[in-house]
């Protein structure tokens, strides 16, 4: 068992790491977790704090399911115990969320391929916007631009959020289509959107079109053999 001072075991039940606290696997079976408790108990015997602490780690193992542990361990990074235990929790009544997390843990990892299976079954179980964009953010990244925008789409026809148009509105932008682009991207902004790289592309396409206009007159203007103005 390692060893730590007070203060160390503080801030690791402070930040959720309750397995790293006791000293006991991620997967560590109750009785495995109350006899770790009972050790450092002994251990921390004069520290009220710790003891406060180390009770802390103990109730909530005890207390979690394995949604709310694979949430606990992906906030900390931990992401392979994360998938490890989300994946002994699917079952045949497995429900949307269970299968959005275990696409969004894979998602983390750059599992991109896995991802879209798990998102697939959380979007077929649901129909929500909310997994349709995950659903085609897991596509974007393994290039799947079309079936990935046609999530987007469906997902803003559904609800239309900031963040909907905004995911569209930077593939759009990214496949070269910036009339479509340029209309995602300032809804988004008409939402509340502040990214600044949604700015800086709508800056971009207003450079872009102003340059075809400007193409285009001149074009014209030789045609019909006359001067530009």
């Amino acid at each position: 068992m390692i060893r730590r001072t007070e203060a160390e075991l503080e801030k690791l039940v402070s930040k959720g790491c309750y397995e790293e606290a006791l000293g006991v696997s991620f997967d560590a079976t109750p009785s495995e977790v109350a006899r770790a408790h009972i050790r450092q108990l002994h251990y921390f015997s004069n520290s009220e704090r710790a003891r406060e602490a180390l009770n802390q780690a103990r109730t909530a193992l005890q207390g979690e399911n394995a949604e709310r542990k694979s949430q606990r361990l992906l906030n900390v990074d931990q992401l392979e115990a994360a998938q490890v235990v989300m994946e002994r929790a699917l079952g045949t009544n497995a429900s949307a969320y269970n299968y959005y997390m275990q696409g969004y843990i894979l998602y983390r990892m750059g599992r991109y391929v896995e991802s879209e299976k798990y998102m697939q079954k959380a979007f077929d179980r649901s129909g929500s916007a909310f997994h349709a964009v995950w659903l085609g953010c897991s596509m974007e990244r393994q290039g799947k631009l079309k079936e990935a925008l046609e999530q987007y789409i469906f997902a803003i026809e559904k609800r239309g959020n900031e963040t909907e148009h905004r995911m569209a509105g930077n593939l759009y932008y990214h496949i070269g289509d910036y009339v479509r682009a340029c209309t995602h991207l300032e809804k988004a902004v008409s939402m509340g959107c502040q990214d600044e790289d949604v700015a800086e592309k709508i800056l971009v396409i207003y450079q872009k079109q102003k340059y075809a206009r400007l193409i285009t007159r001149i074009k014209n203007v030789f045609r019909q053999g006359g001067t530009a103005e």
